[in-house]
């Protein structure tokens, strides 16, 4: 028995000691801040004067690129202006340059290409662009002429033509949109549009007997500026709006109103007449079985 005593209590000791073992003791941290200076170094970095110098030639190098790319575009604008110029001055634009002209201006291309590809062939951007604005100062009538015979002046003619026709055939119309109109003021528009129209044939003849390789005689502007005119003189007249019809309709209803009130009243009149007279009429009835009554009643008192 003392035996197992002593085991029992030799296990209660050593459980004793696993228990503290496994007991963890926590201690409070404190935490203390401060403020650290930190020096960078880096091995291979520049000095300062040494890096701005460096920023500064790579900026050199980039605008070095972006002009030679512009040079090489002037460069290649005025190779491209010759090579089509002298093309339209032989053809598309043969009709519009004299004979004297095109002897000036075909050797001046011819020279100038001559240049590009041996002294001009290393030029600045300034030079290629002064060449450029050159050669086309020397194309800019004929190139006026092409162009305001074959697309500015038909385009502002077709214009002017189809205000003109359209306030014709607006002023001539018995349509009920128009009724509101005057006579006078149509025949205004018409005589307005039959003067441009007339303007605009004479205009056009005396283009047509004029050399296509002269300055135009009239421009297509004059044509535009015929049409802003005459637009300014139908338009206000042939979209004035018709005139409100509401107002009419009110005065008709007011007039309808103002009747049927006035009959009320009438009628109103006449009631009071006819409840007076059946009135009067009832009174003088009373009045009358009265006397009746009384006259009876006297023989009455007499017989007693």
């Amino acid at each position: 028995k003392k035996e197992e005593e002593k085991k029992e209590e030799e296990k209660k000791e050593e459980e004793k000691k696993e228990e503290e073992e496994e007991v963890e003791i926590i201690q409070k941290k404190k935490v203390r801040r401060r403020f650290l200076t930190v020096h960078s170094t880096y091995p291979s970095s520049l000095p300062a004067a040494l890096l701005s110098n460096q920023i500064e030639e790579e900026a050199k190098m980039v605008a070095a690129d972006r002009l030679s790319v512009a040079t090489a575009v002037a460069k290649n604008e005025l190779e491209t202006f010759i090579y089509t110029m002298r093309d339209k001055l032989n053809y598309g634009w043969k009709e519009y340059v004299s004979a004297d002209e095109k002897e000036a201006m075909l050797p001046r291309l011819q020279a100038c290409e001559e240049w590009l590809y041996d002294d001009g062939d290393d030029e600045t951007k300034s030079v290629y662009t002064t060449r450029l604005n050159e050669l086309t100062s020397m194309v800019k009538d004929v190139r006026v002429r092409y162009e305001e015979d074959e697309i500015h002046r038909p385009a502002a003619i077709k214009a002017l033509e189809s205000i003109a026709n359209e306030f014709l055939i607006r002023a001539k119309t018995d349509l009920p949109d128009y009724a509101h109109i005057a006579t006078e003021e149509k025949d205004a528009v018409v005589k307005a549009c039959d003067d441009a129209l007339l303007w605009m044939r004479e205009k056009m003849d005396t283009q047509m007997k004029a050399n296509k390789a002269s300055n135009p005689v009239v421009m297509s502007s004059e044509f535009d500026a015929r049409r802003v005119a005459l637009e300014s003189i139908v338009r206000p007249i042939m979209n004035r709006p018709k005139p409100k019809e509401e107002k009419k309709e009110e005065k008709k209803e007011e007039k309808k109103e103002e009747k049927e009130e006035k009959k009320e009243e009438k009628e109103n009149a006449e009631d009071t007449k006819e409840h007076e007279a059946t009135n009067d009429d009832a009174a003088a009835m009373e009045e009358d079985a009265g006397k009746k009554d009384e006259t009876a009643a006297e023989p009455m008192a007499e017989d007693k």
